[in-house]
């Protein structure tokens, strides 16, 4: 049973939870929502025989939809190509890539200025989606947590540097000058021009690790003696996007990733990283007793924690680490004298006492998964409980992607060893990428017999266990993807090969959520500056056409009940945390108010029940909405292992692999109506993975612009690359088609 600690009450701060448990937990708010058992049960191998990429990725046989081939004759859609014609006619869609979109919007303004039917896709609201939420919790960092972690690392210098100065064991003095150290290297990271406490020996240290934070090269930390990946120190994403959020994003991947083990053994003070059972006790003293002005400094770590943890908190890693607020009960007597708390953590019995009450209010238990899984790799069981001074944020994937992508090849005619998009929708569930993966046994790099279970474990724990929700709020929306179609929708869309173009936005979709970013400006000033984002065009051009009798929205419901419940929940957290950007709300709201609306069209669509007019008009103007929120789509995320410091790349090594989102895709679909067979046109994403990396984000709009991305083999069956000569000749004649034969 979870231990629920009481919450903390600091003067000129809101009560908030603590990070201790799962269940107080503010992203765990929504774990009320069931949605069925997985629709990817857990494969069991047979420990008494040699297990094959078969058992791990066995094809299942899946009731899609079939469509009758439609003849086209000599029909031309401006456009597309002579083999999109050919897969739209056999396939009822297609996906014309790399048009020369960089926004979805654009699509649906030319349908509508030339009277053509849309087809809104669940792809043109994941984007602004994510790009409004990143940018939320952007502005939350600018405007509060870098001040927060300045107060809370100046406190717990100050009281940790008093501590030193009572002192007298040259063992402690030593544990005590490299938490100093520690501390100070994330000050510096956060504010490189803030006043450092003078901490004499302790300045070498500050400064090897230092360097290693800012190279982003495996190193070894001088501090903790531990061998660490700094390239995770790197600000990636929408964390690179703004210099005030990288360098919080570098303090608080420091000051998290880093950890102290929690062993009994002293170990030499001078390169062995002092004791690291006694530099955690010290630490957690250190942070209770530090004061900013008359608040406690644990205060402003609460609402640091919770508030980062809102961007993705790892649940794997939380659940063999050990947080300050589980330390509470048992040190409490840590406020009085120091010289009596060196005296408790100095007994064996006492420390002994401390693991044993630690270990009884963690879950030794999740589902059919034992937490000493974690270990099973080798892992030494002194490593299962670790100190951290912040809950680790970063992807449940990020490692195994990191490991995977070090040697990734990027294909040519035959699938690639290690088809990451297929890899991680597997692990989340896709039993469509299961059967992809089942179709390349052949072609698969033997080692993921080994990988894909240990990616399968981290997610199940994650979890809480196998057959659970999704723990990330990301997958939580993404895994609806993965879900069929009731019957009532349209034919094409319950295809086996629409279920493969899902996953090309499920996966789009993941990337973008940690690449967009479009901040709402602040308001007016005095130097002229304006709310809202500024727009280029003026506004929307008048349409002398007619409208089109039929529109259509992709009918995923539950995908827009989350999209519009996280937000909610985000803003109820950063409300009574007393961190919400005021300027926000407005969006927000209408966030909130769009999803609403589309989950009851959605819901509609799916009983066959006629759309309202009301609704039709928003279909039909959609482009007039989506320009307010919509900005440029393409960006790319590098995955690969930091590179040692003095060692060159070695021939036949991997270069670590790039999967990032390329233009909006213009999809062409032939829907079924009362008036006959109908074309449709909307955006969607388009993904692609490459070898090597990280590439600048004016390198990779080149690569895209100049032809150089191909879509994953899995995917060229429905996504093509369209030559750009035809619309480079004047804007009449952009690839979105005219009327066909098949249209109304």
């Amino acid at each position: 049973m979870a231990l629920c600690l009481p919450t903390l009450v600091c003067p000129g701060l809101p009560a908030v939870a603590q990070l201790s448990e799962p269940d107080v937990l503010p992203m765990n708010k929504l774990n009320t929502l069931q949605f069925g058992p997985s629709a990817n049960d857990p494969i069991k191998l047979d420990r008494k025989q040699k297990p094959s990429l078969n058992d791990l990725f066995p094809l299942k046989e899946i009731e899609g939809a079939g469509v009758q081939p439609l003849s086209l004759g000599k029909v031309v859609i401006p456009g597309l190509s002579p083999g999109s014609m050919q897969a739209l006619s056999i396939n009822h869609f297609v996906v014309a890539s790399n048009v020369g979109e960089s926004e979805m919007s654009s699509i649906y303004r030319w349908n509508r200025e030339n009277g053509k039917p849309n087809f809104v896709t669940v792809d043109s609201l994941l984007h602004p989606y994510f790009g409004f939420r990143n940018a939320l919790f952007g502005a939350v960092i600018e405007e509060h947590l870098c001040s927060d972690m300045l107060h809370l690392l100046n406190a717990t210098i100050a009281a940790t540097t008093m501590d030193y100065r009572e002192a007298e064991d040259e063992e402690v003095k030593d544990d005590l000058q490299r938490n100093l150290a520690y501390l100070t290297v994330g000050l510096k990271l956060l504010d490189p021009a803030a006043k450092l406490p003078d901490i004499g020996g302790a300045e070498k240290l500050v400064k090897v690790d230092y360097e290693s934070c800012v190279k982003g090269r495996r190193a070894k930390s001088v501090i903790f003696n531990q061998n660490v990946d700094f390239s995770y120190c790197v600000p990636w994403g929408w964390y690179a996007k703004s210099e005030k959020v990288s360098r919080f994003y570098r303090c608080y991947q420091w000051l998290s990733r880093v950890y102290f083990p929690f062993r009994n053994v002293t170990v030499n003070t001078v390169a062995g990283g002092g004791n690291s059972f006694r530099r955690a006790v010290l630490l957690y003293r250190s942070l209770s007793l530090a004061r900013v002005g008359e608040a406690p400094a644990l205060g402003y770590w609460n609402r640091i924690g919770n508030v980062f943890s809102l961007c993705g908190i790892d649940n794997y890693y939380k659940i063999h680490t050990i947080l300050p607020p589980d330390l509470a009960s048992v040190l409490d007597r840590s406020r009085g004298s120091f010289a009596r708390l060196l005296d408790i953590v100095s007994q064996p019995y006492a420390r002994t006492k401390l693991m044993l009450q630690i270990r009884k209010q963690r879950p030794v238990s999740l589902g059919s998964t034992s937490i000493f899984e974690i270990g099973s790799g080798g892992k030494a069981p002194s490593d299962l409980e670790v100190f951290r001074f912040l809950p680790l944020i970063q992807p449940a994937e990020d490692d195994w992607l990191k490991h995977v992508a070090h040697e990734y090849k990027t294909e040519t005619d035959v699938p690639t060893p290690t088809p990451l998009s297929l890899l991680v929708s597997h692990a989340h569930g896709s039993v469509r990428a299961t059967n992809l993966l089942a179709l390349q046994l052949s072609t698969l790099d033997p080692r993921l017999l080994t990988a894909v279970p240990r990616l399968e474990r981290i997610i199940s724990i994650a979890n809480g266990g196998r057959g659970e929700s999704e723990f990330d709020r990301r997958w939580r929306v993404l895994s609806e993807l993965f879900r069929p179609y009731p019957d009532k929708v349209q034919v094409v869309l319950r295809t086996n090969l629409w279920s493969s173009r899902q996953l090309e936005t499920a996966m789009a979709a993941w990337i973008d959520s940690y690449t967009a970013y479009n901040p709402v400006a602040k308001p007016r000033t005095e130097s002229g500056g304006k709310a809202g984002n500024a727009k280029s065009d003026g506004g929307a051009a008048p349409s002398s056409a007619r409208p089109a009798s039929f529109q259509y929205l992709e009918p995923r419901p539950m995908v827009y009940h989350l999209m519009a419940r996280d937000l909610e929940d985000c803003k109820s957290t950063l409300s009574s945390l007393a961190v919400y950007p005021k300027r926000y709300d407005k969006r927000l709201e209408d966030f909130r108010r769009l999803f609403a609306r589309l989950e009851e069209i959605s819901k509609r669509e799916i009983l066959g029940e006629p759309v309202l007019k009301q609704d039709f008009n928003l279909l039909a103007n959609f482009d007039l909405i989506l320009k307010e929120i919509d900005f440029p789509i393409a960006d790319s995320i590098f995955f690969n292992l930091g590179q040692a410091y003095g060692t060159e790349k070695k021939e036949g090594e991997g270069e670590g692999a790039t999967i990032g989102t390329g233009e909006a895709g213009r999809l062409f679909l032939i829907a079924n109506t009362t008036q006959g067979a109908t074309l449709c046109r909307g955006p969607v994403y388009t993904v692609y993975e490459v070898a090597g990396g990280p590439y600048p984000l004016r390198h990779w709009q080149r690569k895209i612009q100049f032809d150089l991305l191909q879509p994953p083999i899995w995917a060229r069956l429905f996504d093509f690359i369209q030559s750009r000569e035809a619309p480079r000749q004047g804007k009449a004649s952009t690839p979105t088609g005219q009327r066909t034969r098949p249209a109304n």
